[in-house]
């Protein structure tokens, strides 16, 4: 058993926005609202922009001056970036990219790396196919993480999406003993969070929940909105990961419905301190 009190407050990137980015102004903001973990969550295009594949250390001098510690890296994700990728040609060009994203990762320190399972649609004739080359990809990239003292982190995902249920989850857990789960509260939509969190511990998978991405839904679809506007059973959720022994980050990736601006660090940091009461 873990205590939620002990999990502090951190915030993805991809929240900056419109935000300076991920520079010192940028960081500067997560100290101002008292956050002080970050994930950074650029997709390629961002990451090329910032040169963050050559000079990773731009981003993490601008998070140190700040006092950000730089908790996960979340390798960007498309059609092409996707571990589950058949093509014989773009299937290892897209890998060489992550790979390329992780490795400046680990060069600045970064412990946590997360990755998405799969892209979508996909469809029952190829979905075991692209499982087994999802797990012999994510094996290659979770051992480069494990030689660097870090954890390689498969994400649960929603729709048709390769780990959309616990069945998936726990079979990549169970072929990959060196990868763990980033648990995101707004992707399953073939089950509930609690029912898919009670099967990780009816399996025995106490203490494998290594990152979190925290945000609500409506079940239907994700929709990353703010704890609360959504329904999730956060007091629920929250027992079923100290029952599994969680002792991460309570990291935040949330928006706003579409007619509004993005959220303020404030306001994620006033929920965090709501549901921690």
């Amino acid at each position: 058993m873990t205590n939620r009190k002990d999990w502090p407050c951190g915030a993805s990137s991809c929240i900056l926005g419109h935000y300076e980015g991920h520079n010192e102004e940028g960081f500067a903001r997560y100290v101002k609202a008292g956050i002080k973990y970050a994930e950074i969550s650029m997709q390629d295009d961002k990451l090329k922009e910032y040169d963050f594949y050559e000079h990773p250390e731009t981003v993490a001098e601008a998070a140190k001056k700040n006092g950000v510690e730089l908790w996960s890296f979340h390798v960007p994700f498309s059609g092409f970036l996707n571990v589950a990728n058949l093509d014989p040609v773009k299937g290892p060009e897209g890998m060489a990219v992550m790979e390329k994203g992780i490795r400046a990762a680990l060069k600045i320190g970064i412990k946590t790396i997360v990755i998405h399972p799969s892209s979508e649609p996909n469809d029952d004739e190829t979905r075991q196919q692209k499982i087994e080359k999802s797990i012999e990809n994510m094996r290659y990239l979770a051992k480069i993480c494990d030689e660097a003292g870090a954890k390689l982190c498969v994400e649960d995902l929603p729709r048709t999406c390769l780990g959309n249920s616990s069945f998936d989850i726990i079979t990549y857990l169970n072929e990959i003993p060196e990868m763990d789960l980033c648990f995101d509260t707004n992707h399953l939509t073939m089950q509930t969070n609690e029912d898919f969190l009670d099967d990780l511990i009816y399996h025995n998978m106490h203490g494998r929940i290594r990152t979190l991405h925290v945000s609500d839904y409506d079940f239907i679809d994700e929709r990353h909105r703010i704890p609360g506007d959504g329904i999730n059973d956060w007091d629920a959720i929250m027992e079923k990961l100290e029952e599994l022994c969680y002792k991460g980050v309570f990291m935040y990736e949330v928006s706003h419905p579409k007619e509004r601006e993005l959220l303020t660090l404030e306001e994620i940091k006033a929920n965090y301190d709501g549901l921690m009461k």
